[in-house]
């Protein structure tokens, strides 16, 4: 989707007005959102250098497809989620193979020369939920492969995260707040839509866990992976990336 079309989708969400109650249930509405999002700018790059041209990749929580969109022509790419509408909507959207899939039901073994788990669907999972998810995703991969994942961390002390888009005199406001749950947080996303004085707001609630630097890297070696690399993403103290290998 380019920006046109998302602001197209975006106008037409701003006239009707109608509550999704949840923004997963509409992947059209989800993808014209992020097309703005330099986020996966970041995300492409990531892969690029960490990952060589014509590699297979295992995609975590593919979502509406945008990053494999972007990594396709040069990669061999198989994208899993555990939402129907996101893998019918990935299907139409791309040339890879899509498969409806939970990150702890993989049964992959030796297939890949990577592993992305990107755009913070890490941070759904249970304690013994990621460790059995980061179990299987060593196991899917080839000897010297990569696992590459992304999360949130230090939610603790987290402030609200606010940006601005504009395109064709229509204005995109998000924020994310943190609601402090012990281990686990209320994460509120607004998205606000703005055109000739018309406004639109939709909430969209979620609870998350956060995940700390050493704990992600004490599981990862726990899971046998070596040469874990983790540091900040974004340039925020409040999203983390993490690099590990296997042996």
């Amino acid at each position: 989707m380019d920006k046109d079309e998302a602001v197209s989708v975006l106008r037409q969400r701003l006239n009707e007005r109608e509550d999704l109650g949840h923004l997963y249930s509409e992947p059209v509405f989800y993808d014209a959102i992020y097309t703005f999002d330099a986020s996966y700018d970041v995300l492409e790059r990531l892969v690029r250098e960490e990952v060589p041209e014509g590699s297979r990749i295992l995609y975590v929580g593919c979502g509406t497809g945008n990053l494999i969109k972007r990594l396709e022509r040069d990669y061999k790419i198989v994208g899993v989620d555990k939402s129907q509408e996101m893998v019918n909507y990935c299907r139409e959207k791309t040339n890879s193979r899509i498969l409806k899939q939970k990150a702890t039901e993989l049964t992959f073994e030796n297939d890949f020369d990577a592993i992305i788990h990107l755009g913070l669907s890490f941070n759904y999972l249970k304690r013994r939920e990621a460790q059995e998810a980061l179990e299987k995703y060593y196991k899917a991969i080839n000897s010297g492969g990569k696992l590459i994942l992304d999360s949130f961390t230090n939610l603790s002390s987290a402030k609200c995260i606010k940006s601005t888009y504009k395109c064709n005199g229509l204005s995109l406001k998000t924020s994310i707040d943190f609601s402090s749950k012990g281990e686990w947080f209320e994460v509120e996303f607004k998205y606000l839509i703005e055109e000739n004085g018309e406004k639109f707001e939709l909430v969209d609630k979620h609870e998350m866990r956060s995940v700390s630097k050493s704990d992600l890297i004490d599981k990862l070696e726990e899971a046998g992976f070596t040469s874990v690399e983790c540091e900040k993403l974004y340039g925020s103290d409040y999203f983390q990336k993490a690099v590990a290998k296997k042996k």
